[in-house]
C-alpha cells in the first residue's frame, strides 16, 4: 500500500474472495507516528477517548447515545473479550504478560464534540454542522454522504492517514441497529426457538453489560447471538464497528490476497477480519498478541490459537512442514512433555 495524502484501511462490503489470510496487519505500522494507533495507545495509556459526530441523523440510524454503547463494547471486545478467548483455550499462564495488558481497567471516555476542522470536504457536504470540537484518540462519524465524498464510493472506512485529520471511522447509515427496539411484527429468521426471543428482549441490558460492565463468555456469547439475529440481512452497526476497531488497533482486512510475508501469514481467516458477520475469532487472537508485541519489542512464539494452524514466530507463521508444526506446538502448549 503506497503513502500519500490519503491512507484507508477499508471495509469493503462485497463478496469476498475465497482465499485469504489468517491475520495480517496494516503495513503502516512502522512507519506512522506510535500514537496514530490503538495499541500503543492500549500499552501506554490507561484511557482510549472517544467522539462521535452524527451530522446526517435520520429515524432509521442510531442516535450518538446509541453508537456511544456500541463502541464501548467494541473496544472492550478487542480488549476484554480477546482476555475471555484466551482463558477459554487454557492459555492463561502462557499468556500471563498478554492479559495483563487486556485486562487493565482501561477508561473509555467519550468526548462531547469532535474536531473536524481538519477533515477537507466535510463543510461542503454538512454545511450547517459545527466542525469545531475536542480533539480524540478515535473519531466516528456517521454519515453516508460524507463517506462517499471521502471514498469515492458508499462504504465504511477506517483512515488513519487522510491529510490532517486524526484517525476516524467513517460509517455509512445502512446497516441493522441492534439497540432500537423490535415493533411486533419484525421479522427474525435467525430467532428460532422461545430462548433466543427471549434473548432479544434483552439486548440492551447486554450492551449496556458489554460496554461498562463484567466482561465474561455468557455476556460475550449473549453479544454475538443477538448481533447475529439481527444480522440476517446484511451485517449491523456494532460487528461494523468491530471490524474497523481492528483496522483501529492496526489489522489489516485478512480477504486481500497477496500480503507481505512480513504482515501476514497465508492461511483462511475465520473472524471479524474476514467477514462483517463473524465474532473475533482464534486469527484476531493471534493478531492482537503479534501486534502488540510488535510495539513492545517483545520476542515470542507461540502456537497459533487457530487448531491445526502453525506456530507463530515473532509475528511471522513458521515455514515448515505439518508434521512439525504439530510437534512444536505441543511442546509450547505442554513444556513439560519436553
Amino acid at each position: 500500500m503506497k503513502h500519500g495524502l490519503l491512507t484507508f484501511v477499508l471495509c469493503l462490503l462485497c463478496a469476498l474472495p475465497a482465499q485469504a489470510v489468517k491475520f495480517s496487519h496494516t503495513e503502516e505500522t512502522y512507519s506512522l507516528a506510535k500514537s496514530r494507533f490503538l495499541v500503543p495507545t492500549l500499552l501506554y495509556k490507561n484511557e482510549i477517548t472517544y467522539c462521535i459526530a452524527t451530522p446526517a441523523q435520520t429515524p432509521t440510524s442510531p442516535t450518538a447515545d446509541q453508537l456511544d454503547i456500541l463502541v464501548q463494547a467494541a473496544l472492550r471486545e478487542w480488549t476484554h473479550g480477546i482476555a475471555v478467548r484466551i482463558r477459554a483455550a487454557g492459555r492463561e499462564e502462557e499468556m500471563a504478560d498478554i492479559l495483563k495488558i487486556l485486562d487493565k481497567p482501561l477508561r473509555l471516555i467519550r468526548l462531547s464534540s469532535c474536531n473536524l476542522t481538519s477533515h477537507p470536504q466535510f463543510l461542503a457536504v454538512h454545511p450547517s454542522y459545527n466542525p469545531a470540537g475536542l480533539s480524540s484518540d478515535l473519531t466516528v462519524i456517521l454519515s453516508s454522504d460524507y463517506c462517499a465524498k471521502v471514498l469515492g464510493s458508499v462504504n465504511s472506512f477506517f483512515a488513519f492517514e487522510y491529510k490532517n485529520a486524526a484517525p476516524f471511522m467513517c460509517l455509512t447509515q445502512n446497516y441493522a441497529n441492534p439497540l432500537r427496539a423490535p415493533a411486533p411484527q419484525d421479522y427474525f429468521p435467525a430467532a428460532s426457538d422461545p430462548q433466543k426471543r427471549e434473548l432479544l428482549k434483552q439486548t440492551d441490558q447486554i450492551f449496556a453489560q458489554a460496554a461498562a460492565g463484567t466482561y465474561d463468555t455468557d455476556v460475550q456469547d449473549q453479544l454475538w447471538q443477538i448481533n447475529r439475529m439481527f444480522a440476517w440481512d446484511g451485517p449491523t452497526y456494532f460487528s461494523v464497528l468491530v471490524h474497523e476497531m481492528g483496522h483501529a488497533f492496526g489489522l489489516g482486512d485478512e480477504y486481500l490476497k497477496d500480503r507481505p510475508q512480513e504482515y501476514a501469514s497465508p492461511a483462511p481467516g475465520q473472524g471479524i477480519m474476514l467477514r462483517l458477520y463473524n465474532p473475533i475469532s482464534c486469527d484476531e487472537i493471534d493478531g492482537m498478541i503479534t501486534l502488540l508485541d510488535r510495539f513492545s519489542g517483545v520476542q515470542r512464539t507461540f502456537a497459533s490459537f487457530c487448531s491445526n494452524k502453525t506456530v507463530i514466530q515473532n509475528g511471522k507463521a513458521l515455514p515448515v512442514s505439518e508434521t512439525i508444526q504439530q510437534q512444536v506446538k505441543k511442546q509450547l502448549l505442554h513444556p513439560a512433555a519436553r
